[in-house]
């Protein structure tokens, strides 16, 4: 089910309904949003996420006081 009608190429009507229709979704602690297929659940609270290999959502985990997160290119950030 999509969140708002097709947008058509030009049409600043169609965009501003979108928008509207945009707006007024109310999202709560409840909510579980989807976005292009991927869900948003199953994530750590208080965590650093980041977009692994193939582009899925990953969750690095919490860290303790004093410890932050270490990146290299082409590889997962560390705690």
């Amino acid at each position: 089910m999509a969140l708002t009608s097709s947008i058509k190429d030009k049409d600043w009507v169609s965009v501003r309904q979108a928008a509207a229709k945009l707006g007024s979704i109310k999202l709560g602690p409840t909510s579980s949003p989807t976005f292009a297929g991927i869900s948003l659940t199953g994530l750590t609270t208080d965590s650093l996420i980041y977009s692994a290999s193939g582009g899925t959502l990953t969750s690095l985990g919490v860290a303790t006081n004093g410890k932050i997160p270490i990146g290299s290119t082409g590889a997962a950030p560390v705690l």
